[in-house]
């Protein structure tokens, strides 16, 4: 009976090790294809007071 448990209990491990790693590697897919837009833009201090140097 043991040795059931202990097989469930690997399965289970690989299986949650497979789900991490393909969520990282779909995350990962929708980061490298979700580029393409342009950057974002530049924010100037105001120029209405002294600098802080």
């Amino acid at each position: 009976m043991a040795r059931i448990f202990k097989r469930v209990f690997i399965g289970l491990v690989v299986a949650f090790v497979a789900v991490v790693f393909g969520l990282f590697a779909y995350n990962f897919y929708l980061r490298s294809t979700a580029g393409d837009d342009p950057a974002p833009p530049v924010i100037y201090e105001r120029s209405n007071r002294p600098s802080r140097a």
